[in-house]
């Protein structure tokens, strides 16, 4: 047997708060599973198309290979940003009040503090958090980065396992109808809000995180 062609497969990078760990199988299997659920929407697509869903895992599976704290914590914004698809004019409001769908409602601070780093970064004004290095500012945003990732992470997998929800996100017509139904109906097809932001950081020592990896020059 001789080998015809050779491909190096995308790589992801690890966040600072948490180390690559361990694969399991029936984490393969999920991956697995969730490729085949690409595959039919694609094949038996919902009605309108499913072209949001699909470009949220794209930005997604983009920002999980990205280095670069502030770019991690803006493109997973992005991801949660493509689920709750804000109306003009209301982007800070609405990253608090759609997540609760998510999230709960406890977090509208977090969510704001996230928002206004995602939209900061956007504009180009990270030098607020990177022109001067300071280690307690450069561990929040490796924090915020890895609660961003959460989020969008396990947000994603629930639409991905839940095919009565693959309508309703697979395109803009059909997400601005969704988040127009009365809150307990959203939430009765979404299900409970079951992702825990604090679980991103649980546990971690941030004496492990030296200042090299926060980005310090020697």
């Amino acid at each position: 047997m001789d080998i015809r062609q050779q491909n190096s497969l995308d790589l992801s990078s690890a966040n600072l708060i948490r180390a690559f760990a361990g694969v399991h199988v029936d984490e393969v299997g999920q991956a697995a599973r969730f490729g085949g659920v690409q595959e039919q929407l694609i094949v038996s697509p919902p009605l309108g198309g499913p072209w949001r869903l699909l470009r949220v895992l794209q930005v997604y599976v983009a920002a999980r290979q990205t280095r670069e704290v502030v770019d991690r914590l803006h493109q997973f914004c992005r991801c949660i940003d493509g689920l709750i698809l804000s109306e003009p004019g209301k982007g800070a409001k609405q990253f608090k009040s759609r997540t609760e769908l998510f999230i709960g409602p406890r977090h509208h601070e977090l969510m704001g503090q996230l928002y206004k780093m995602r939209s900061d970064i956007e504009h180009l004004h990270e030098h607020k958090y990177l022109e001067v290095f300071d280690r307690l500012t450069r561990l929040d945003l490796a924090e915020k980065a890895a609660i961003a990732e959460h989020i969008a992470r396990y947000a994603l997998g629930h639409i991905l396992s839940t095919s009565a929800l693959w309508p309703h996100f697979g395109n803009s017509t059909n997400l601005a109808s969704f988040w127009q139904l009365n809150p307990a109906d959203r939430q009765k097809l979404w299900g409970p809000a079951m992702i825990n932001p604090a679980d991103a950081i649980a546990g971690y020592d941030p004496d492990t995180i030296s200042d090299i990896d926060l980005g310090k020059r020697p």
